[in-house]
């Protein structure tokens, strides 16, 4: 018996050896063959290693009990217990990825929301995010549906208004990436919140070196691919005032670099879409969620179209300090990106025409794509208006109509017989919505906000905000009276007089001076001058003349029959 054992042992031994051997063989072949999503362990973390060469095939064993436990808890509603049990599984099943989404999905949106400090919520979102970033993609490099969960989360989470501390994340992640790709406050706003490409790509200083640094570290932005993504999305192609595309005398479109926000989470989703889609390239088993990954790109890119750029109003006291408290800026649209979104769109819809695919839930992707591009284009009309890109808004007006005949056809101002759509109404029934439930005063109080908000950009220098600014202003007390013709004033819910333009122009143009004096002085004096003033003068009562949405740019001089007397 003893002479047994001993023949079983020293077998043993050779075959310990031969399994040690052939061990690197089988892990290359499975890399190769994708039997597992990717190749084996490199340059793990300690206990992840010790849990997948110690425990071997039980891992799957202890890992199928922890998702029961998970599993239950999630249904009591439990969401902070499962946080340690989500750990544990992510160290047992590195190469599985959702393990990772849903321990990332739990953290950003289950357990954020449990907390009504919205520091802490901010933290416990960033905790999602950076699961994601810092360890599932460096353990799945090749996988696309984290980079579309990390993705969708900088989107959707910190991006869209679904959370009701989504300021809060915005403002924060503004300051982040503030203060790691400019040198401070001040460059920031000097450059417009554009990189400075040269500084980053080929850091000189100490003080760059440890911003790069930091970008890479922190929150692994490749400079490069920054550069790369910046360069690919936003480069737009040129239009003319109708809204066409320009062409060279080659019939080539004409493009000009106009760069991405890189402050907002909308081009951090653009930016890990745009590396998974790099990265899972040879990944054939995963190109539907390849897709899907380019489908986040233009919906980040349409978000961006509607409040893409920050307005920063250099003219804050305090500016660095009302900065980082995000009371200094505004956001506003990209209205240069609505022809390259227009076209995602497009092609969208054109690959859903040819793959007839449905969404998992059973929804047509078509119909879907449809509705997307529907509201893409009456969002874009209503936009371009209230800058005074007043053809540009109708020519994209008009593709609206054209597309979709069958859902103009419940707007207000279309007409059954001719079978057609006034521009104008459109705009502003649209407009109208805003308003409706509002009183006499109330009213008033709105139309003088959007004068007012038109001599702060004015001064600022965004002409074209301003005007668009005082357009809407005047048209819609226009089309308001019009329509009040018509119903009936006696009624409970029958419409009121508003106040003149004019009258309500006076004293909203007074009301901003005297405001700005106090509390503003060098945005004051900008505007004095814009508006041919001098120090301390009141204007004339009026509109002036750089302020008439309808004055020619041939003319300096607008006539009274171009402003509604209203």
């Amino acid at each position: 018996m003893q002479s047994r054992k001993t023949i079983f042992l020293l077998m043993i031994i050779p075959l310990m050896g031969m399994v040690a051997f052939s061990q690197n063989f089988l892990n290359k072949q499975r890399g190769e063959l994708s039997v597992a999503y990717l190749e084996p362990l490199r340059n793990a973390d300690p206990l992840v290693k010790f849990t997948s060469e110690a425990l071997g095939g039980f891992r799957g064993v202890i890992a199928t009990a922890l998702w029961m436990r998970i599993n239950n808890l999630q249904l009591e509603g439990k969401f902070l217990e499962m946080v340690q049990l989500s750990e544990w599984i992510t160290k047992l099943q590195p190469h599985t990825p959702t393990v990772w989404t849903d321990r990332a999905w739990n953290l950003a949106y289950n357990v954020s929301v449990k907390e009504t400090d919205v520091e802490k919520r901010y933290k416990w979102v960033m905790a999602g995010i950076s699961l994601l970033r810092d360890e599932a993609i460096q353990y799945n490099p090749h996988e696309p549906l984290l980079y579309w969960e990390l993705a969708w989360q900088f989107k959707h989470k910190m991006g869209q208004d679904m959370d009701s501390a989504h300021r809060i994340y915005k403002r924060k992640w503004i300051n982040e990436m503030t203060t790691n790709i400019w040198p401070s406050v001040k460059a920031c706003v000097d450059s417009e919140g554009r990189p400075d490409w040269d500084s980053l790509l080929d850091p000189k200083t100490d003080e760059e070196k440890a911003r790069v640094r930091r970008l890479i570290r922190d929150y692994k932005l490749n400079p490069r691919k920054m550069k790369a993504v910046d360069d690919q999305f936003g480069t737009v192609e040129v239009v003319n005032t109708k809204g066409e595309v320009v062409k060279d005398e080659n019939g080539d479109p004409v493009t000009r670099q106009i760069g991405l926000e890189w402050r907002l989470p909308e081009t951090q989703a653009i930016y890990w879409a745009y590396m998974g889609i790099q990265k899972s390239r040879e990944n054939t088993a995963r190109r539907e969620m390849v897709k899907k990954l380019r489908r986040v790109i233009f919906q980040s890119m349409a978000l961006s179209c509607g409040r893409g750029r920050l307005m920063v109003n250099p003219f804050t006291p305090n500016l660095e300090r009302a900065y980082l408290r995000g009371v200094a800026m505004r956001y506003g649209p990209r209205l240069d990106f609505i022809p390259q979104v227009d076209k995602e769109y497009v092609v969208a819809l054109e690959e859903a025409r040819k793959n007839q695919y449905l969404h998992p839930g059973g929804i047509d992707t078509i119909s879907t794509y449809r509705t997307a591009h529907h509201n893409f284009l009456r969002q874009a009309t209503r936009d371009l208006y209230m800058y005074n890109r007043v053809e540009e808004s109708q020519y994209w007006f008009k593709k609206l109509v054209n597309l979709y005949p069958d859902k103009v056809r419940w707007y207000i101002g279309y007409d059954t017989e001719t079978k057609t759509m006034d521009w104008e109404v459109f705009v502003m029934s649209e407009l109208e919505d805003d308003f409706k439930r509002s009183g006499r005063d109330t009213m008033n109080t709105l139309l003088m906000g959007l004068i007012s908000t038109a001599y702060y950009y004015l001064a600022m220098g965004e002409d074209d905000q301003a005007l668009g600014q005082i357009r809407m202003s005047q048209q819609f007390i226009a089309y308001y009276n019009e329509r009040r013709k018509d119903s009936d004033t006696s009624s409970a819910g029958g419409r009121v007089d508003l106040d003149s333009w004019k009258n309500l122009h006076d004293q909203a143009l007074k009301d901003v001076l005297v405001g700005m004096d106090k509390a503003k002085p060098e945005m004051a004096a900008a505007l004095r001058e814009r508006l041919g003033l001098k120090a301390g003068e009141v204007p004339q009562p009026g509109l002036p003349n750089l302020m008439n949405p309808y004055r020619t740019k041939e003319s300096d001089r607008a006539t009274d029959g171009d402003i509604p007397d209203s």
